[in-house]
């Protein structure tokens, strides 16, 4: 109802100040004096909006309409100049300034804090021995953005998670730690944040992935044990319990194929245990099979899909009197810190465990400032660690 009664007032006024100078900056200066007083008087309102509000009418995310409304990098231009001119348009703090003879806008947002979704099980953020250091990593990686984290599990009931992410005040992005149900990656991905996946992947899911060289793993120690001169070999393994665990399985297959291709005459046979150490009994399980060995089906080596279950190997090993490495050898993944103090010391490879968290706070950094740039998966290389075992 004030709109015509404020038009006339302002144009009242910019005249006067007209044939009282011909300075254009006190013009613009009488225009906000103005603007001012009509505010103190109640005959403006002031209409709140908030980035999010910008962020959803343009479907991008609202760390892109931070960077655009603070004049940071990392925004294209067209992106930039629709974010500008609906900010403008829905009345976004806007403060009109005398700049160069001319108004200008000024874009301001108090400062919030900025968070993290990590979603991984429950028994992962457990676990004490690799997991721990992967969160140590991205934990680091989070401190030193500035950045802070909220733990989602799957416990955590998924229709509910969006309501969580609307009253974040600065949801950045969801990193997803080991493996998860495509069902879950679905709802996570439908919240619209950037997402990174850690040791696990999933065609339908748009996210930049970071894995361990888990194949390569593999074949490092086959290779390895090979060289020793073993020339049978088992595999103790669930692929189910993790796309890391299945990945190692190829590599030693991959490496059995490839000596049996090169050397016919000199053939390696291979065999694989599915045996969990999630499994109730899986010790009773480990001594029945060993006990259920003929002297001339036993194998040379044994390659475990992680250093825990090569440990309670050696333990069992141990109950059951047969030697390590004399009688068989034994080589564990991972290189958890506990490998050196077994006895024997366990043969291992080494992968990344902190670099792996703190890869994916630099990925997520990537996917926020470019949100359009192709998808990356990154691959941490390993390394073979020999000790007495193998």
């Amino acid at each position: 109802m004030y709109s015509a009664t404020i038009l006339l007032g302002l144009l009242a006024k910019t005249s006067y100040f007209r044939t009282q100078s011909n300075s254009i900056p006190s013009v613009c200066q009488s225009i906000f004096i103005y603007f001012q007083f009509l505010n103190k008087k109640g005959l403006l309102m002031a209409k709140k909006v908030s980035m999010q509000i910008i962020a959803d009418r343009l479907s991008i995310s609202k760390f892109t309409v931070s960077q655009a409304l603070s004049g940071k990098s990392g925004v294209g231009n067209d992106t930039r100049q629709r974010i500008l001119k609906l900010a403008e348009a829905l009345g976004y703090r806007v403060k009109p300034i005398a700049v160069s003879g001319r108004l200008s806008l000024e874009y301001s947002e108090p400062a919030v804090t900025s968070t993290v979704f990590i979603y991984m099980k429950e028994e992962f953020r457990k676990e004490t021995n690799f997991w721990a250091r992967v969160l140590d990593g991205l934990q680091a990686g989070c401190r030193e953005m500035g950045w802070t984290y909220s733990f989602i599990d799957n416990s955590t009931n998924l229709s509910t998670f969006t309501d969580l992410v609307n009253h974040a005040k600065n949801p950045l992005g969801i990193i997803v730690i080991g493996i998860s149900q495509r069902s879950h990656l679905l709802v996570l991905q439908n919240v619209g944040l950037p997402i990174v996946l850690v040791d696990h992947e999933d065609p339908l899911i748009s996210a930049d992935v970071i894995l361990n060289a888990n194949m390569e793993a593999s074949l490092i120690a086959c290779n390895h044990l090979i060289a020793q001169g073993c020339s049978s070999l088992i595999f103790i393994g669930r692929d189910s319990l993790a796309v890391s665990f299945k990945e190692r399985w190829w590599g030693c297959k991959l490496a059995i194929e490839e000596w049996n291709k090169a050397n016919p005459e000199q053939r390696c046979s291979l065999q694989k245990w599915s045996i969990s150490l999630a499994m109730r009994n899986w010790q009773q399980q480990f001594e029945k099979r060993i006990l259920a060995w003929e002297p001339h089906n036993f194998p040379n080596a044994i390659l475990c899909a992680n250093d825990q279950i090569a440990m309670q190997l050696l333990l069992t090993f141990k109950r059951l009197n047969i030697t390590v490495p004399d009688q068989c050898r034994v080589v564990g993944i991972d290189n958890i810190e506990a490998s050196a103090d077994t006895s024997p010391s366990l043969t291992t490879i080494e992968l990344a465990k902190e670099p792996l968290g703190m890869r994916a706070i630099q990925s997520l950094k990537r996917k926020l400032q470019n949100g359009h740039t192709i998808r990356e998966k990154i691959i941490l290389s390993a390394e073979l660690i020999i000790r007495k075992s193998g």
